[in-house]
């Protein structure tokens, strides 16, 4: 078989390989968080009093998330040489809901948005990429405080992040990758009743400072 037939057969078989791990990859993430989404509708069933308090919407938006610190020629497959010469991130948009198992614990789900523009130079010119950042992710916050009006807290998210490229350059695939999404608010405050503004900083999807606003229902 000559060289190049043997290349093509071995990068097909790559694909292929990296495709069916990428499924079983997301089966598995999608498993995780049916699985943590039982056991909180199961929390919501064994409370002791039910309260339409309980229950919270919030919509935030956060600057420096985790991607945004990771080059794009991470994520993409090139036909050739590619120079990196920035890229920017808008910062993420988020929205989620949470439920009070206890005054002190909330359980729920986040979902983030996040657009990037990319300039890489080939060898013929420099090129632009875009690139939109999707993440579901279960979503906990425990309240250190929780007074009437003021709350302090840390939180965590786990989920699945998706990550599509797009560019009109010949020197790259369009791609569409998947990964562990995450998030850490190491510590945020928020302030109001019915209606609650917040401030966190942390780590992961939704940036190292995050803001926004929190309604009970």
């Amino acid at each position: 078989m000559p060289n190049k037939q043997k290349s093509t057969v071995l990068y097909y078989l790559k694909e292929k390989n990296k495709t069916l791990f990428r499924k079983i990859k997301i089966e598995a993430m999608k498993k995780t968080i049916t699985l943590f989404g039982i056991t909180c509708l199961m929390l919501m069933l064994c409370s002791k009093s039910f309260s339409q308090e309980k229950h919270n919407v919030f919509v935030g938006y956060g600057v420096a998330t985790h991607n945004s610190f990771v080059s794009f020629l991470s994520y993409i497959i090139t036909l050739g040489s590619l120079d990196d010469l920035g890229h920017d991130f808008n910062g993420a948009i988020f929205a989620g809901y949470r439920y009070n198992v206890t005054p002190k614990i909330e359980v729920g789900g986040v979902f983030t948005y996040e657009h990037a523009n990319g300039t890489f130079r080939d060898s013929d010119s420099e090129q632009r990429l875009k690139r939109s950042d999707y993440s579901l992710m279960a979503d906990a916050r425990f309240n250190y405080l929780s007074k009437e009006k003021f709350r302090l807290y840390s939180g965590a998210s786990a989920g699945v992040g998706i990550i599509n490229i797009n560019s009109k350059s010949e020197a790259v695939k369009n791609s569409e990758e998947t990964e562990f999404a995450f998030h850490v608010d190491l510590i945020g405050l928020s302030y109001g009743r019915k209606i609650a503004p917040f401030l966190s900083f942390g780590y992961g999807y939704k940036g190292v400072i995050n803001l926004g606003i929190q309604a009970k229902l």
